[in-house]
């Protein structure tokens, strides 16, 4: 029966949680802590007060969650005027491997890795067959 009134909980704060700001919900300064319920029988008012609480905390994960991606969405743009490099290896046998970075040391090794991850024992990705350019 626990299991079924953590899974209402949670299907009611996913359909009423939409649309509003995280910030606007709760407050960040509490954090709910839940504890493992007992098995005994509890009384009406208690099994409420629990569902209740399971509720907040499931919106609490829910704003948090949803803090995160939007920061990850916030960083993920780029900068225009930031420079990249782009390194390359031309194989005789696999091709070409390109890779475009921030830095040329990231751009180089993950040339190098690219071609080592299709070539095994090759002498092809060699660093100093490498070519980079911004």
């Amino acid at each position: 029966m626990f299991k079924k009134i953590v899974c209402a909980a949670t299907v009611l704060m996913t359909l009423t949680g939409l649309g509003a700001k995280a910030s606007d919900r709760f407050s960040r300064d509490k954090v709910i802590i839940i504890e493992a319920g007992s098995e005994s029988r509890s009384s009406r008012r208690d099994l409420e007060k629990r569902i209740y609480r399971l509720e907040q905390a499931v919106r609490q994960l829910q704003d948090r969650v949803f803090d995160l991606e939007t920061e990850n969405d916030d960083l993920k743009k780029e900068d225009p005027n930031v420079k990249k490099f782009t390194c390359y290896i031309k194989t005789n046998s696999k091709g070409i491997f390109s890779s475009t970075q921030k830095s040329q040391t990231q751009a180089k090794a993950e040339v190098m890795q690219k071609c080592s991850e299709v070539i095994r024992f090759g002498f092809e990705c060699d660093e100093e067959k490498v070519k980079c350019g911004e």
